[in-house]
Parts: C-alpha cells; structure tokens; sequence
C-alpha cells in the first residue's frame, strides 16, 4: 500500500462488519503505517464505518502511535464493548502531534468513558479542534446525559491549571450528545471565566431558555469567544431574546458598549443578519455599527434628543462632540446628514453654543473651533498629541475640535503654548478655549 502525505481509510454509506480473512489485509495496512517514511506535512488518518475488531484495534494502535500524525477521525465504526474509547485514549496519548480529533457517530452511552476521554484530551498539550458528536445518542435518563462529559471538557479549573494555564482551543464541538444541564451552569461558568476558546458548537442537544439566559449574561463578560452554535436545541423566543440582548442590548449607548458583546457570533437560532457580530470586521466596527443602529432608529422617531437627554443628563454638554464626532465619522451604512441634522437641531446645541462663547476656567479639555480649513485633523492631533499628557484628540464636525489631556495643569500648559497659533499656510490662527 502506498502511503502519501495524506491517509485516509474511509469506507462509507455502509458498514463493513469484521471477517478473519481481512485480518491479513489489517497487518498489511499496519506494517504499511509502520514502515511509512513522509515529510512533517499534516498527517490525516480517518477510520470510518468499520467494525473494529480488537485484534485489528491492537494493530493500528501498535502502527499509529509509532508515527506523527495530526487529525484523527473515528467515524461511524462498530466496537466491541469499550475496547473503541481504549484505543482513541491511547492513541491520543502517545501522537504527540496530534491537532484534531473527531469522535462522530460512534455511540458509547457510558459517562465514566466519556469522562476519561475527556479527562485525555485536557491533558494533551496540542489538540485545538475536538469534535465530540453522538457519544450519547438515546433515552432521557441522566445516565445517557452527556453534560457529565461536556463540563469535564469544559472545566474552568483544567482550563485554568493546564500547560500553566495557556491551554488553547480553536473549537470545541459537542453536537447530538443528549445534554441536559437541569439548572447546573458548566456552559455559562466557562464562557464568564473568558478562557481561550474560539468557537462552541453545542447544537441539537436540549439546552432551553433558561440556559440561553445564562449563557447571554456569560457573554456580555466574554471577549474571546468567536463563534457559539446553538442551534436544534429547546430554546424559544424568550432564549432567543436574551441572546439578541447579549450582542446588541438597545436600553442605551451605555449599554450597547459596555454591556453588548461585539465579538461573538451566535449562530443556529435565527437571529437576524444585522445584529450577527462580523469577526471580520472587529470589535470597534461591530460596537459602533450598533451604535449608528439605534441612533438611526431614534432618528426615524424623533427621538434622539430625549434620549440623549435621559442618558447623559447635565454631563450632555461634556460629552456632545463625541457624540457629533461619532455621527459624523460614522459613513459604513448610510449618509449620518439626517441625525447630524437632528442632534444638531434638539440636542443641547444653543447651550453648547452658548457655553463656548462665554469665558472659561481652565480643565483638561481643550476645545478649538474654526479650524483653517488649510489644517487637516491629523495635523492638529499631531501638533497636540507632542504635548505632556495629551489623552485624547476627537473631531466635532467640520471645523471644530477637542483635545482631551490627563489633567488640568497639562491641558492649561498646552493651551498657554498653541493659543494663537498658526503656520504660513493658513489663513487663520487657532481659536482655543478651555471646555
């Protein structure tokens, strides 16, 4: 048999059961893996829709754990009794090189075997992708509940203690395994300790509203998981609900950005493609889109101001030009004229103009209005941010500025240096005043 950089023993649409007169065949596969020589190229091994003599399971762990190999995939096979979660512990032990593994329609029903396999697979330094499909497969008693085996795989502790704590995952998927958490948290207690996990697949299990809630207020606290699939389980629009309000909560722009996860995309329960978190596009993107979202909305209701009323109250004057600086630098979805248009109308805009023309004490903000049109904005960032303790500079529409410093006596220094300011190619010098 010729052995090339990719193996794969793959035999599908039926069973092949097991004859003695395959085991020659099984020795020749077996010395073929031992006496194999390849590159350091990935490696795939996938045995799938075999019955798995132990005999034979004896002569591909003898040739497999001899070779560096990096996905292996146990698919739809018959075993005798346990002898199939021996060989996988096994094997998984001794391929040091092993990246992914994939245990799919092999059903075992056993959970002190599902809990050593996962006890296995957290102990091995380079797996990141573990596909855990139809290890429990029937009835509703709690004996043939995979949420025994899934909260071992998903324990904080493990995570925490394991290759000093920097155990990585790229995937996790525990698909078709009968988990019923009745009331214990394991999902939403990993997901809250924010460890490194990529992606969550825990599709067609029977998870229900009240896990959705738990795992929405898990992932207002997460910044690390990209991806949780949730989808053929028991959860209705009430779970549902909670997840939308864990990704985008519209109570206010507080919420939305320190309350709504931007990173994490919930897949496999219908929610619509706006509120999905683009992973291409970051978490600043995602956060301000939602932003732009509700700020539109309310625009539409006439309603803007109101709000920002509500939310800001007398710190509305501090905070108006990052409000206007993020309308006007927001151009993804739709021209911002109409709510520029309409902040600039009802909200706060005759005090704030007010408040600028009158004279000001010193603070740590410095506001500059009528900028030269010949003086670009990372131009006058550039001539701020060389300044001691320069925070922050924010664009307030087309010619007006503020520079936030990191206190007081920095911002009146940097005031005492720029004010009149002004370079051969302008037509003006620079209005400063304390804001």
């Amino acid at each position: 048999m010729c052995i090339e950089e990719s193996l794969d023993l793959i035999i599908k649409d039926m069973t092949v059961f097991h004859d003695d007169i395959l085991l020659p065949h099984w020795n020749q596969l077996a010395d073929a893996l031992q006496l194999s020589t390849y590159s350091d190229a990935p490696i795939s091994i996938e045995i799938s829709h075999v019955e798995l003599d132990p005999q034979v399971l004896d002569l591909l762990e003898s040739a497999l754990t001899t070779k560096s190999f990096s996905h292996l995939t146990l698919d739809g096979n018959e075993f005798h009794g346990h002898t199939g979660i021996e060989f996988a512990i096994n094997v998984i032990k001794n391929s040091w090189n092993l990246k992914i593994f994939r245990w799919r329609n092999n059903s075992v029903n056993c959970i002190t075997s599902g809990i050593k396999l996962a006890n296995t697979i957290l102990n091995h330094s380079s797996l990141y992708a573990i596909q855990i499909d139809r290890f429990f497969d029937g009835g509703t008693e709690d004996d043939v509940n995979g949420y025994h085996m899934l909260s071992r795989l998903l324990s904080v502790s493990e995570w925490e203690n394991t290759v000093n704590g920097e155990l990585y995952s790229d995937l996790i998927a525990f698909t078709d395994n009968n988990v019923r958490t009745l009331g214990r948290t394991c999902i939403s207690d990993f997901i809250a300790a924010n460890l490194p996990l990529g992606s969550l697949n825990l599709s067609n299990n029977y998870l229900n509203d009240i896990d959705a809630d738990l795992i929405a207020e898990s992932l207002r606290v997460n910044t690390k998981l990209k991806s949780i699939n949730l989808g053929g389980n028991h959860i209705t629009s009430v779970g549902i609900d909670a997840l939308k309000r864990a990704i985008f909560n519209t109570s206010s722009l507080k919420t939305i950005d320190v309350d709504s996860n931007h990173m994490c995309s919930i897949k496999g329960i219908g929610i619509e493609p706006s509120l999905i978190n683009n992973l291409s596009n970051g978490k600043t993107v995602n956060r301000d889109r939602k932003i732009y979202s509700l700020l539109s909305t309310r625009c539409h209701e006439g309603s803007n101001a109101s709000h920002l009323d509500k939310e800001f109250g007398e710190d509305g004057l501090k905070y108006a030009p990052k409000v206007l600086s993020f309308i006007s630098g927001y151009q993804m979805h739709a021209t911002p004229l109409a709510i520029m248009y309409d902040t600039l109308r009802n909200w706060r805009m005759p005090e704030l103009y007010e408040y600028q023309r009158a004279p000001r004490k010193p603070s740590s903000i410095i506001f500059v209005r009528n900028i030269p049109t010949e003086c670009s904005d990372s131009k006058l960032s550039a001539l701020f941010s060389r300044r001691t303790g320069f925070k922050e500079f924010t664009t307030v529409g087309e010619g007006y500025a503020s520079i936030e410093f990191e206190t007081e006596s920095c911002a009146t220094f940097a005031y005492q240096q720029m004010k009149g300011y002004k370079e051969s190619t302008w037509s003006s010098a620079l209005n400063l005043t304390f804001y």
